[in-house]
């Protein structure tokens, strides 16, 4: 889920709550694939909808992402780049989400995210095998949004006024 905030681009990252597999890592919004999820597109709208609470619909997805696999094999990664057109109020599941933030998608390339609550800094360093990822992830957003490929706002008009299937 990106947005911008005071002119740059913005994605949003959660802390996996204490009760839950993974728990206390700041991951992307995501989960697993349901059976009642008739594909991945509506399985990430309806994760998104669980964690955040945020009701977003096929509109706000104007890409999918190259996916990634997990270091450990485990899982395979495949994200959808969805976009807001201002941060929205959200009311996040705290039987999953323990915090969230909007992060600066520039500071990934760092292999460091500050997150600010007042006067207070929270400084995520990554591991190599979650920074790949990570890093992974803001390259291809960061890609999409840069002035050397289509626009962001382009690609969002393109893909809000597309009566074609996004996958």
């Amino acid at each position: 889920l990106i947005t911008k905030i005071a002119g740059k681009w913005h994605f949003l990252i959660t802390k996996r709550a204490q009760n839950i597999s993974y728990a206390g890592l700041w991951v992307l919004p995501g989960g697993k694939k349901d059976r009642s999820d008739p594909d991945l597109k509506h399985a990430a709208l309806r994760e998104l909808g669980e964690e955040i609470g945020a009701s977003l619909s096929e509109a706000n997805i104007i890409k999918v992402l190259e996916y990634v696999d997990t270091p450990d094999g485990k899982y395979r990664i495949f994200p959808f780049l969805t976009v807001i057109d201002e941060p929205i109020e959200f009311k996040p599941n705290r039987a999953e989400v323990a915090d969230e933030a909007w992060i600066p998608i520039d500071q990934v390339s760092a292999g460091r995210i500050v997150i600010k609550r007042g006067s207070e800094e929270i400084v995520l360093e990554f591991s190599k095998a979650n920074l790949k990822i990570l890093t992974r992830f803001a390259a291809m957003v960061q890609a999409i949004v840069s002035n050397d490929f289509v626009s962001i706002g382009e690609e969002i008009d393109r893909a809000r006024n597309s009566t074609m299937s996004f996958l």
